[in-house]
């Protein structure tokens, strides 16, 4: 019979708020490994796992090939222990406190497919519609985190506690069930338990009364109708307008000093611009990452007539593109 063998693994780098600890949990289940992991503050993740040689192994080498897409390892250290103990299970256990005052964390993460798929969904009841819809691999990371190690309650998620009781499943069963993706996923909610939108008017009253979809559709009537708005996003609060000349002038004298400042257009996707502007795989490549970063494109010298205006960005060939990131775009 073989013998079974008792390893510690540390993994530093970029390995908290990007669900490592949910996928180091799959893949050792996965490989028949017991043991345990957690959080070592700023310091990484450590495992201690139990098992067949050949699948720690195994285990050890697919950690960097199956890594999350948002992660960076920047080294794993494993130690043999000797360890009489018998594991009869595999847990994530609780985290060790933070060491020091550095945080390692990604940035905030767009909207991942998956999600927004449940949001368009009638079916998903407590996430259709809902705009701060989340899970293991998008969202909010580096805005919510107030210290780490990164666990709901040293997220300013810890306001918002999961609900248990919901249809057709709870958020606290999601955030327990392994087979989930939102398996311990720390700053997700729903409709239930979640933040919510508020409108305010430009005196700053709030409109009350309003549900998501009344909130929505007299936001966008308010932007149709030349008004600018400020919608607090991922992260930080941006200016939403249409984007042509008497606007973008308008919104030019409210910023004070900073009205020569170029602008960075918000587009449904990148088929939008390919007529206007000179776009590279690479650089269809950093506007579709998780990032979804502002990248400055470079206008077509065909266009004559561009339906870009000139005042997004004055006297500068180059427009900075970005695409929807967030449940409310």
């Amino acid at each position: 019979m073989k013998e079974s063998k008792t390893v510690e693994i540390k993994i530093t780098g970029i390995v908290q708020g990007v669900g490592f600890r949910p996928f180091l949990y799959n893949l050792a289940r996965s490989l028949n490994l017991n043991g345990y992991i957690l959080n070592r503050g700023n310091a990484g993740v450590r495992l201690v796992i139990q098992g067949y040689p050949q699948n720690i192994q195994k285990f050890i080498e697919e950690i960097r090939i199956k890594r999350p897409a948002i992660s960076f390892i920047e080294n794993i250290e494993t130690n043999n222990l000797d360890f009489e103990e018998k594991f009869e299970d595999l847990e994530i256990r609780k985290s060790e406190p933070g060491r020091g005052i550095s945080l390692t964390l990604p940035p905030d993460i767009a909207i991942c497919e998956n999600c927004l798929k449940d949001m368009n969904d009638p079916q998903k009841e407590k996430y259709y519609q809902y705009p701060f819809i989340a899970c293991a691999v998008c969202g909010p990371r580096y805005t919510t985190v107030n210290e780490l190690p990164y666990d709901r309650e040293r997220t300013t998620m810890i306001n918002f506690p999961f609900c248990h009781q919901a249809n057709p499943v709870s958020c606290i069963q999601e955030y327990s069930d392994f087979n989930n993706r939102r398996f311990h996923a720390q700053t997700f909610a729903c409709a239930v338990c979640g933040p919510h939108y508020t409108l305010y008017n430009k005196n700053r009253e709030p409109i009350k009364d309003k549900s998501i979809d009344s909130i929505l559709q007299e936001t966008a009537e308010m932007i149709n109708d030349g008004k600018i708005i400020a919608i607090k996003g991922i992260g930080g609060t941006h200016l939403v307008c249409l984007a042509n000349d008497e606007i973008i002038l308008k919104l030019r004298e409210r910023k004070g000093e900073r009205k020569y400042k170029p602008f960075a257009l918000m587009v449904p996707n990148i088929n939008t611009m390919e007529d206007e502007l000179e776009i590279s795989n690479k650089e269809k490549e950093l506007l579709t990452s998780f990032r979804r970063p502002i990248v400055l494109l470079e206008r077509k010298k065909s266009i004559v007539n561009s339906v870009i205006s000139q005042q997004i960005a004055p006297g500068l060939n180059n427009v900075g593109i970005m695409l929807p990131y967030s449940g409310i775009h």
